[in-house]
């Protein structure tokens, strides 16, 4: 990541000692479905509200048994992700970010990344399209831009969905989030038919 920051510094011409790096802590492993690694060999998925971490202790690797909390949404899926990744049909990508840390502990949140269809057959929400018209969304700060066209290429239908509340300065954290996946799913519903 800190390589990547370094590029991306030089392709646009920023010095370096102007890139100032959060405070945070991160830790990612590239998983794999090999016997050994079991999903991910550093951050292993074991079950609905557990998983394991690889950390040193300053003397050796040891695993840690952790426990998570999955939302109620996702519950079945990282089941079933900890379940493939544990009888050697899955690996993923896994990432920690610390968001606090205390002497004796660390609240972080976990991300997993997995195959597109393993989400669908988990959290799909509609079946097959009801026609063969392609999408495009543009995503601004107060508005979603929608504009569809058939397969041909000719413009169908555009929409605007606007959301000024969007930006506003006092919305921030959770209430953004929800909002921001409101206006998505409305979107997505008003597409699909």
């Amino acid at each position: 990541m800190v390589y990547e920051i370094i590029k991306s510094a030089e392709t646009l011409s920023v010095d370096l000692s102007d890139v100032k790096l959060r405070d945070w802590w991160l830790l990612q492993s590239r998983g794999s479905p090999r016997p050994e690694d079991r999903g991910n060999r550093n951050i292993r998925l074991v079950g609905r509200n557990k998983m394991k971490m690889m950390l040193f202790n300053g003397a050796s690797w040891n695993r840690y048994e952790v426990s998570d909390r999955v939302p109620k949404i996702y519950s079945r899926l990282f089941e079933r992700v900890a379940e493939l990744g544990m009888s050697c049909k899955l690996g993923y990508l896994a990432r920690i970010v610390a968001l606090d840390m205390s002497f004796d502990r660390a609240y972080a949140e976990l991300q997993v990344s997995i195959p597109y269809e393993l989400y669908l057959a988990h959290k799909r929400r509609f079946e097959k399209p009801l026609g063969k018209n392609i999408a495009g969304i543009d995503v601004n700060v107060d508005r979603v831009n929608l504009a569809i066209v058939d397969r041909e290429g000719i413009l169908r239908e555009v929409e605007t969905f606007y959301y000024p509340s969007l930006a506003s300065p006092t919305l921030v954290g959770e209430q953004r989030r929800s909002l921001v996946h409101r206006v998505v799913h409305e979107v997505l519903r008003y597409a699909y038919y």
